[in-house]
């Protein structure tokens, strides 16, 4: 008897719906469609789904709601998650909370056959793996090297697994102690970058007067006891990421070149005319309160929408 493929999709959108399981039965899938996270709970006992896809923002329950159900009651099940965001929200690590993978509307059809013939071949040749001990170690979902059960843990979890994966720059903002370098730690680690270097640099506790060359570097020359070249550590987080503490506490002057930084990917030694491209993802943080900041002049308006 031939191995029937039962896919489930899941979005309000009923045309999104339509042309996705349109797609999926051309492929040779059974489709069963649902408009929402509560409608598919309803249906998710009464099949072994070969794939799920679920859009990510739903009335009631969203998608990584609908992700956890059945990483808990049916991990073998590939999740594919479906956002309709083109910003960083859009380009969900999906993977880092153990989807199978992502679709970005608007999604290419080429993508969406690939992964339902990809499916399809992981549907049929399927193969049921040992049970182990319920006490043995895993390695099936990714180790966040973070645990934690609040509300407010998960949703800071889920903010990690949507933009690791992007290179736009992220600002942290809360009291110290909280774990601002923890988070950073771990958007670096599960990003692209994550084989090259992540260096923190405290900007509150170097001097307002040497905190560029620190950070840029600076020629032979440029002020007593500078006896040679030296790069700074921008250059030293070359492809990989810098995360800058305490942002708040530098200068509105220093802020100019961080800003100019990031918009053109180049810095400039101190009392250097040459140019260099450094390819880093930039991480801030603050203890304060930046919006407020802001408005009393004390934080560059640019480098804080930047």
């Amino acid at each position: 008897m031939a191995t029937k493929l039962q896919a489930l999709v899941i979005d309000d959108e009923p045309d999104i719906t339509r042309l996705i399981a349109q797609v999926l039965r051309h492929e040779g899938w059974d489709v069963t469609e649902a408009a929402s996270a509560e409608e598919a709970y309803r249906v998710m006992p009464t099949r072994t789904w070969g794939a799920v896809f679920s859009d990510v923002v739903l009335g009631g329950d969203d998608g990584f709601s609908v992700l956890r159900r059945f990483k808990q009651e049916m991990p073998a099940t590939p999740v594919v998650l479906i956002t309709g965001h083109a910003s960083a929200l859009g380009a969900l690590d999906a993977t880092s909370f153990g989807a199978y993978d992502y679709l970005q509307k608007p999604f290419s059809m080429e993508k969406l056959q690939g992964l339902a013939q990809t499916l399809k071949e992981q549907v049929l040749n399927y193969r049921p793996r040992q049970v182990r001990s319920p006490i043995a170690p895993t390695t099936d979902q990714p180790d966040l090297r973070l645990l934690g059960r609040s509300e407010a843990f998960i949703k800071a979890m889920k903010h990690i697994g949507r933009i690791a994966s992007t290179n736009l720059p992220v600002l942290l903002s809360g009291e110290s102690g909280t774990g601002k370098e923890v988070i950073a730690a771990s958007l670096h680690s599960r990003s692209p970058r994550r084989e090259h270097p992540f260096i923190a640099v405290n900007c509150g506790a170097v001097p307002a007067d040497l905190i560029e060359s620190e950070l840029f570097g600076h020629v032979k020359g440029s002020f007593t006891g500078a006896d040679s070249d030296r790069p700074g550590l921008w250059e030293a987080a070359d492809r990989g990421t810098i995360f800058l503490e305490e942002l708040t506490e530098t200068t509105l002057a220093f802020q100019l070149k961080i800003l100019k930084a990031l918009q053109q990917g180049e810095i400039r030694r101190v009392r250097s005319s040459e140019a260099r491209k450094v390819d880093v993802r930039v991480i801030a943080s603050s203890n304060r309160h930046v919006e407020d900041e802001v408005s009393e002049g004390r934080f560059r308006q640019d480098l804080f929408y930047r």
